[in-house]
């Protein structure tokens, strides 16, 4: 009745993530796999199910914007480990990539973010609230990085107050984050295409074009 994305991405012992080979000869009280799963509203499936079969001749590939975000920063940053957050104006997608692959996707709503000076602080605070109260939930599959990149129309406005404090050192190994917004252009090495692909609100169609190019699989 829906379109779903199921991928595992790992296996967890006692609660944490692990790798099997480190498993053999440990106690391990409970084993889970782990795994990513993602689906598209009602309103979206029919859309897309309806573009399925007026244009049959054509094949479509249906991923998460995580996984051609992942193309970008593995490709084009050469990143094997980062954390990646892709901030809307009404919610957030954010998710780690290690060993160049992901290893966790999570998303929070959250009041609009507004761009307006006077209730710009605001806004950004009650973000980065919510934002560290999901992070917790993602802990114990492993320490963040400390490369994080920023997708997204609302990035400009969040990333001065990420790169403002030591919030990481909670999450990670680093003190400080290494904060970074991707912009169209920067994606494929500041060719902007004519201007067609310029800022933080252009990254979002300029990885899917990335990843429609090299046409990566999905893990």
């Amino acid at each position: 009745d829906c379109l779903t994305i199921a991928c595992p991405v790992g296996i967890a012992a006692n609660g944490y993530s692990s790798s099997p080979f480190l498993l053999y000869g440990e106690h391990a009280q409970e084993l889970a796999l782990r795994a990513i799963i993602t689906s598209f509203t009602d309103a979206m499936a029919e859309l897309l199910l309806f573009l399925k079969e007026s244009f049959k001749g054509i094949a479509f590939d249906y991923v998460p914007s995580a996984a051609a975000y992942t193309c970008v920063l593995t490709d084009a940053y050469k990143s094997a480990e980062s954390l990646s957050v892709d901030i809307a104006s009404d919610r957030t997608e954010f998710f780690t990539v290690r060993n160049g692959v992901i290893d966790t996707l999570m998303s929070f709503e959250h009041p609009p973010i507004q761009e307006r000076e006077e209730e710009m602080r605001n806004s950004a605070e009650v973000w980065k609230a919510r934002f560290l109260s999901t992070l917790d939930s993602i802990f114990h599959t492993g320490v963040l990085p400390g490369d994080i990149y920023l997708f997204g129309d609302a990035s400009r406005v969040i990333a001065p107050y990420l790169a403002e404090s030591s919030w990481i050192s909670g999450f990670s190994h680093e003190k400080k984050a290494r904060i970074r917004a991707v912009s169209g252009s920067h994606i494929f090495g500041g060719e902007s295409f004519n201007g067609f692909l310029r800022g933080c609100a252009d990254a979002r169609l300029a990885s899917l074009l990335f990843y429609a190019v090299k046409h990566v699989p999905l893990f």
